[in-house]
């Protein structure tokens, strides 16, 4: 609840990806959701990541909800660290 997080100060809000996919799928007051993620996390001071990204749709409504951090298997699968900086170029694709 918001009294725990004001409490706790994190340096990271995750957004659920039930929330992401509602977003990307156009459904009802999904984009007011990542909104308000993203106002919360800007009112505790911590960065905010959208969590299980899979459509380019979903990557939108992320971007379009003003959250620029995220993970998921659009952006590349579990791997190997030396893998990282290929799976950010790809991500970075249009």
């Amino acid at each position: 609840n918001f009294s725990r997080l004001q409490a706790m100060r994190p340096d990271l809000l995750k957004v659920d990806r039930s929330l992401v996919a509602r977003a990307g799928s156009g459904a009802e007051g999904g984009m007011a959701f990542l909104a308000a993620a993203r106002s919360v996390a800007e009112s505790l001071k911590c960065q905010v990541v959208a969590e299980g990204l899979e459509t380019p749709a979903e990557r939108e409504a992320v971007l379009a909800a003003g959250i620029t951090l995220a993970q998921g298997y659009l952006l590349g699968r579990p791997g190997p660290l030396e893998q990282l900086p290929e799976a950010v170029a790809r991500a970075s694709r249009p």
